[in-house]
């Protein structure tokens, strides 16, 4: 079942790797056809924009985002 798009959100804010702001940002950058309609589908578009590697996108929908991250 894929990850819904708050859920990836969520779990890519606490990670400390993109605040809500940035998401938004690229969010808004998408021509409305190409707004994604799951986490998965906006982990792929995070990674064609180069603001995620796909090991970090992957470690995310896997739900292991603190993991990229060392202390503060």
């Amino acid at each position: 079942m894929p990850l819904s798009l708050a859920d990836f959100t969520e779990h890519l804010t606490a990670s400390g790797l993109m605040d809500a702001e940035s998401i938004a940002t690229s969010l808004a950058d998408m021509s409305p056809d190409k707004q994604p309609q799951d986490g998965e589908e906006l982990a792929r578009e995070l990674v064609k924009q180069k603001k995620l590697t796909k090991f970090q996108a992957e470690q995310l929908y896997a739900g292991k985002g603190k993991s990229l991250t060392l202390e503060n």
